[in-house]
């Protein structure tokens, strides 16, 4: 085989390289601008939520400045929100939330001697329970967990560490 001949088989082999080459990175381009299309749809769609809240909350207030009534722009839900803290010769778990919360029962672990309240109770924005606990050397877990069903009827759980004793 002769130099020339060699040349143009290297220089063919170098286009069909080229070639797929080009085509493997026009598919990687091509897949990249539909997952940025995508993603600039949805940010569209997040925009136009906003906007619309925006104008709904704007006729809420030209409503109720035109009826000379107080607007409401925004009424929060409902949550129930729990603080635990050490309290005398025990703790006290307390709702700082705005909803109440229905069938609240407060579970230690076995390992973990107290007394919680023996009756599911409703605790209200502000209310708290009592219990006690007393962590010793054979507890292994000093996790409370606070059950209990939000204004929306869904049970819910609440795990916390047992904060050091007052």
């Amino acid at each position: 085989m002769d130099a020339p001949f060699l040349g143009v088989y290297v220089a063919a082999a170098g286009i069909v390289v080229s070639a797929v080459l080009s085509i493997v990175e026009s598919r990687r381009q091509s897949r990249s601008a539909a997952a940025s299309a995508l993603r600039a749809e949805a940010a569209g769609r997040v925009s136009d939520y906003n906007a619309q809240r925006i104008i709904s909350a704007l006729e809420r207030l030209a409503d109720s400045a035109a009826g000379s009534r107080p607007a409401v722009l925004f009424e929060p839900v409902p949550r129930v929100v729990w603080q635990l803290a050490p309290r005398d010769a025990g703790y006290e778990l307390t709702n700082t939330g705005t909803g109440t919360a229905a069938d609240v029962r407060i579970r230690l672990p076995a390992s973990l001697p107290g007394r919680t309240p023996a009756e599911a109770r409703p605790v209200a924005p502000g209310e708290s329970l009592a219990f006690t606990a007393a962590p010793d050397r054979l507890t292994t877990d000093a996790t409370v967990t606070v059950a209990w069903r939000d204004p929306d009827g869904t049970d819910r759980e609440w795990f916390y560490p047992l904060p050091p004793a007052a």
